[in-house]
């Protein structure tokens, strides 16, 4: 079962004059819209989708596109310049909060938008009321945990400070203040163009991502955010080499993608399900010169992102891997229309709705299979009585679950039916001393395909290597691999009969293969019988240097004792001789 998210996010307003339209159920460009802005921007339509008002942070126009405010504290050139939230509790007044550019002195601060004014067109009721002085251009907004209320949250400058100020029935409360993290700060230009860079929180509300554009390395910050008190904690770092610029989260939040205004790194995607996060990233995106902007998932749960130009780049399946996420260039044509680095700053979807998707229908192969409810933060009930998000089951059946959160119920049910499992164990990677060695795969019966083709239960290797079978019953399958390796060998020892110490790389030092040989000891002598070389590494070669100076021309006598697998503890001894040239 899935239900869909509100229809507020249906028009956005962004760039030099772009306008797109997801009404119809497809994404379409349009070019009614009047705004021109570098970074930042917002919009906003009522709960059947029709457009209410857009804004840059200084200027907004109603739904006719003219213009109803000017002279707010934003800046068009502001990453997050502004974001629009529907006060708690009314169906008509707005607060539109605007962040001021490069940590400038206007700061946080709000205007409030009664839309029953002025035939429905909207007024400005209140304007320009100072929050907070100096912040960073970060700007967003998460859902309280009641379902009702909201997290207005920004960056103090010059500090560690996360500001979360709660907006409800009852207006803006004093803010929560969390020191953690570091600190947002000049990077030494006397340009404070490190406050550039996004902070987005996760659709559940439970995480919060920060980016500090122009500063290497610790320029990525993820946080815990408990929706209920509005504090950050646990920050984890990210590092990146590049000049990160946008994030956002993937829909389910279990995957973090960070865009790349420079340094070439494109889009990266984080797992965050996985222990290490930092070691996760994998770039999804071409290396190319692409300057890529803000990202922002739409209505239909794709992943929007902005670059400069005519055309939005778009991540069509988020929640996936990084190699399934589909990635597309230029999938957006904005119609002649030039894309900036900004994208409608939303948190005005409600992903307080939610959906609950325990797949198709399946036939398990394995003794277990785990049902995973998502939604972080639910309540869970089971068919089978448990309450946790995810349970793990070994019985055929049906099985269903009712999720609860923020005052919604879903519920979905899936059928799941176990089959026997195919047992297979090709056994130990193994030496073998004779010139074959059999393998069998067992479930005598079954389909059989073996890494070299052939089709049998047994397979007779006759020579080293990695050897895997596949067998399936036509439904289930099981797949095993083992390494055989033939000890007895006619050659342990193939050396090179000459080479030249001063030839730049080519031939330039005594090289040899071993085959078989479990240990060895080699050593060189001259012609007085003196050792000039011993090993018994094998990736140590012997450049026909002693004591840092390359030895005269002449045959030299190499030594080599060894033991192979076949012959256990017994030392076997070769001699022979290489020329210096």
């Amino acid at each position: 079962m899935q239900v869909f998210s509100q229809k507020e996010a249906w028009h956005w307003y962004f760039g030099n004059g772009v306008a797109l339209d997801f009404s119809n159920g497809n994404i379409k460009a349009v070019n009614d819209g009047q705004l021109y802005t570098n970074e930042g921007s917002a919009s906003v339509s009522d709960k059947d989708g029709r457009l209410l008002f857009y804004s840059d942070g200084v200027s907004v126009w109603n739904k006719d596109h003219r213009l109803i405010a000017d002279g707010l504290n934003g800046a068009n050139s502001s990453t997050q310049s502004c974001i629009i939230i529907k006060k708690t509790g009314s169906e008509t007044l707005y607060y539109l909060f605007t962040i001021d550019e490069l940590a400038g002195p206007k700061g946080l601060s709000y205007s409030v938008i009664d839309m029953k004014q002025n035939n429905g067109s909207g007024v400005v009721i209140i304007k320009n009321k100072l929050l907070l002085t100096p912040t960073s251009e970060k700007l967003t907004a998460i859902r309280h945990s009641n379902g009702k209320a909201w997290w207005v949250i920004v960056h103090q400058w010059n500090s560690s400070a996360f500001y979360c100020y709660m907006l409800d029935a009852n207006g803006i409360s004093a803010p929560v203040i969390s020191n953690v993290g570091v600190v947002h700060k000049d990077n030494g230009n006397g340009k404070n163009a490190s406050s550039i860079g996004y902070i987005k929180g996760s659709p559940d509300g439970t995480k919060l991502a920060s980016v500090i554009c122009y500063v290497p390395n610790n320029n990525i910050e993820l946080f815990d955010f408990n929706n209920t008190t509005g504090v950050l904690s646990t920050p984890v770092n990210l590092p990146s080499p590049g000049n990160a610029y946008g994030t956002c989260f993937s829909p389910d939040g279990t995957k973090l993608y960070v865009s790349y205004e420079s340094m070439g790194r494109g889009i990266v995607q984080y797992d965050l399900t996985v222990s290490e996060i930092a070691k996760s990233g994998v770039r999804v995106s071409d290396m190319d010169s692409t300057r890529y902007g803000a990202m922002q998932i739409g209505p239909d749960e794709r992943i929007y992102v902005a670059k400069l130009g005519q055309f939005l780049d778009v991540i069509s399946n988020p929640n996936k891997t990084a190699m399934n996420c589909g990635f597309r260039r230029n999938q957006v044509d904005l119609k002649g229309m030039y894309s900036t680095f900004g994208l409608p700053d939303f948190f005005i979807l409600d992903y307080s709705n939610i959906k609950v998707n325990l797949g198709n229908d399946t036939v398990v192969c394995e003794k277990s299979y785990m049902l995973d409810a998502k939604n972080s933060g639910a309540s869970y009930k089971w068919s089978t009585g448990e309450k946790e998000q995810r349970i793990t089951i070994t019985r055929t059946g049906t099985y269903w679950v009712i999720v609860n959160k923020n005052g919604q119920t879903v519920t979905d049910t899936v059928k799941i039916k176990f089959r026997k499992p195919i047992v297979l164990e090709l056994g130990r990677d193994t030496v073998i001393c004779g010139d074959m060695y059999p393998i069998d795969a067992g479930n005598s019966g079954l389909g059989y395909r073996w890494s070299s083709g052939a089709s049998s239960q047994v397979f007779v290797a006759k020579e080293t290597g990695n050897y895997s079978v596949t067998v399936t019953d036509g439904i289930c399958s099981k797949t095993d691999n083992v390494k055989v390796t033939f000890g007895n060998v006619a050659n342990p020892f193939i050396p090179t009969k000459e080479f030249d110490p001063g030839n730049g790389g080519l031939n330039s030092h005594f090289d040899y293969i071993l085959n078989g040989v479990t240990w060895f000891n080699l050593k060189i002598r001259n012609k007085r019988g003196k050792v000039v070389f011993e090993t018994d590494d094998r990736s140590k070669k012997w450049n026909g240097y002693q004591d840092g100076k390359e030895v005269p021309a002449g045959n030299y006598i190499w030594e080599l004792k060894y033991k192979t697998a076949c012959t256990r503890d017994q030392i076997n001894e070769q001699r022979g001789v290489v020329i210096v040239n």
